[in-house]
């Protein structure tokens, strides 16, 4: 279940966890997720060799900064793991981030992730969401045929609102955001492209579902604009605004490992605009799905949304595809063959 209060989330973890000496000693499969105790990775390793498995969904494993981009400028990284530059990168934080004290951040940032970057290679087999995923961990010295590409289950609803032309004619479209409101996802870029839009004599509604650091510097943002866009914060289920959006923008800043809210989009049978980055196209096949464009190029991304806006029949050409693609693509099927090739 859903859950933003961490206790709450981890109790069911805790309610079902057990010891090492409870474990299966002859299981197909051992599957670690975001485990970094590298002590018992170790032992995981000794006892299970082969039929042990690493889930990579983030940038983590092979960034000491966890983001994938440089603190000055934020601008991408693409470049393999390195004990000194990638140390000196990640130790660039404000000394609030310096828990435990500067020798032992310093540690982490060096010693001990080298030692963890050096145990995830080590495990037979890696599992990705993304071709984007695999592709980085190659970079960092990764065995190719030891990735496994693993796409999520993202449910198709039964009674999505299918797209038509005569709705894109007859309504005043809605542009809608969803993730968390921090710089990397980009909810400022899409404040100023709705502001580029509105300059152009478009007309539209829009709206930004989510919650973050970010939100007061938006809402002053907004109010420097005149826009009118809804703000509702964190959604626990965001169906609704799926269900009363026309078209996705994504204008993230970072390299999404995959993008999450893509895929509901696409089974929501929404077209998406989004940046040209990341894991993108495990979800987007542009041109038949979405547009994308060059990561904060403004001017791009009003003329992608003009494209559409100007063409009702694209528009909804689009959205029924996603939603052809979404329901084939990250169907609780396909998830359960991949996930049978693993064991």
């Amino acid at each position: 279940m859903t859950a933003r209060n961490p206790s709450e989330y981890l109790a069911a973890f805790d309610a079902a966890a057990t010891g090492l000496d409870q474990l299966s000693p002859n299981p197909q499969a051992v599957i670690l997720h975001r485990i970094w105790d590298t002590d018992l990775a170790e032992e995981l390793l000794k006892r299970f060799g082969n039929r042990l498995a690493l889930v990579v969904h983030d940038h983590e494993v092979y960034c000491p900064r966890r983001y994938y981009y440089t603190p000055f400028g934020r601008t991408n990284c693409s470049r393999a793991y390195s004990l000194l530059r990638c140390g000196l990168c990640g130790s660039l934080v404000s000394h609030r981030h310096w828990q435990g004290g500067l020798p032992t951040f310093l540690r982490g940032r060096f010693s001990e992730f080298q030692r963890r970057f050096q145990m995830a290679k080590r495990i037979p087999h890696s599992i990705v969401l993304s071709e984007f995923m695999r592709d980085n961990l190659v970079r960092n010295g990764f065995d190719h045929q030891r990735i496994i590409v693993l796409p999520p289950v993202v449910p198709v609803p039964e009674n999505v609102p299918t797209p038509s032309e005569e709705h894109f004619k007859n309504s005043l479209p809605m542009i809608g955001f969803v993730g968390q409101l921090l710089r990397g996802k980009g909810a400022d870029i899409f404040i100023d492209i709705l502001k580029e839009l509105a300059r152009r004599g478009k007309s539209f509604r829009a709206f930004i579902v989510g919650d973050g650091p970010d939100r007061p510097l938006l809402e002053n943002q907004l109010t420097d604009t005149g826009l009118k866009v809804e703000m509702p914060g964190f959604v626990q289920n965001p169906t609704n605004w799926y269900d009363s959006c026309d078209i996705m923008l994504l204008p993230f800043r970072w390299q999404e490992p995959f993008g999450l809210v893509g895929a509901e989009a696409a089974a929501h049978a929404l077209p998406v605009v989004a940046s040209d980055l990341g894991g993108v196209h495990a979800w987007m096949l542009p041109g038949k799905t979405g547009l994308t464009v060059p990561a904060g190029n403004v001017t791009a991304f009003a003329d992608a949304l003009c494209t559409l806006l100007d063409s009702p029949s694209l528009c909804a050409q689009m959205g029924l595809r996603a939603k052809e693609f979404a329901s084939t693509a990250f169907s609780e099927d396909t998830f359960l063959k991949g996930f049978a090739n693993i064991l």
